[in-house]
């Protein structure tokens, strides 16, 4: 007989999403104040390998009108969303 358990652990999950989506802002940050020197191909490449498997969490998009840079945005309904699910995990046993 197989038995299903749900693990949660909601505290962790929260902090490491949060943590890493700070990180990911500074380094765009960062990527927006130097992207005068870069072409719009390099720039693009860098955001896609910052953002990696963030990219549902948030906008980023580069504007050139008044100079060129990088604005970037949470999409909170996301993350919301995610948070629901901070934390659970289930596990299907078929060990007797």
């Amino acid at each position: 007989m197989a038995r299903l358990s749900c693990l949660i652990n909601t505290a962790t999950a929260s902090e490491d999403r949060n943590s890493e989506l700070s990180r990911i802002g500074k380094e765009l940050d960062n990527l927006s104040a130097e992207c005068m020197e870069r072409d719009d191909p390099e720039i693009h490449a860098e955001i896609s390998r910052i953002v990696r498997e963030w990219k549902d969490y948030l906008d980023v998009r580069t504007i050139r009108k008044g100079g060129k840079r990088i604005v970037w945005r949470h999409h909170s309904h996301a993350i919301n969303a995610s948070e629901t699910l901070d934390g659970r995990s289930a596990i299907l046993c078929t060990y007797p």
